[in-house]
């Protein structure tokens, strides 16, 4: 199995460390979101199709509200899915990485209902899941871009 330089690893850790630490700045520490203790939603689209009927058929939510919601969640796991092959330090088969990104926001949903500093959204998980299969493609279709790029970011940050 092909393994990655050790430059391109350890820049892709410290990498992926900092967006975790933002990751939970964002979905944490962000907002007031003491009110969502105990919400869910485990209906499938239920808030997708919300999101979209009442963004375009009734105009109740601005379009960064809409944005956010839909393209937030599909964005925010894209950079967690690239950098996993490089995190391991080996390539890492499509489907591996939309599992364990797909664990992780699971997970992640799961935290915020039990701490109520979000709301536990089935949508979340399936936007981020997409977001996921994106990030997955992209670096399995790329990976020797990412792995260059990864190597300058070493060199860069003085890592190699």
């Amino acid at each position: 199995m092909h393994s990655f330089p050790r430059s391109s690893v350890k820049a892709a850790r410290l990498l992926f460390i900092l967006y975790l630490l933002v990751l939970l700045y964002l979905l944490f520490l962000t907002q007031n979101r003491s009110d969502t203790f105990g919400e869910y939603n485990l209906t499938p689209f239920h808030n997708i199709i919300m999101f979209f009927r009442y963004y375009f058929g009734y105009h109740q939510f601005t379009f960064l509200e809409w944005f956010e919601n839909i393209f937030g969640n599909i964005l925010i796991l894209i950079p967690f899915s690239m950098l996993l092959p490089f995190v391991f330090g080996r390539r890492m088969p499509l489907v591996a990485i939309v599992l364990i990104a797909a664990l992780f926001s699971a997970l992640v949903e799961i935290v915020q209902f039990v701490s109520g500093l979000g709301e536990m959204d089935i949508d979340d998980v399936l936007l981020n899941l997409f977001g996921g299969f994106i990030g997955g493609l992209i670096v399995c279709r790329t990976e020797r871009a990412v792995e260059k790029l990864l190597d300058r970011c070493a060199r860069f940050l003085a890592l190699k």
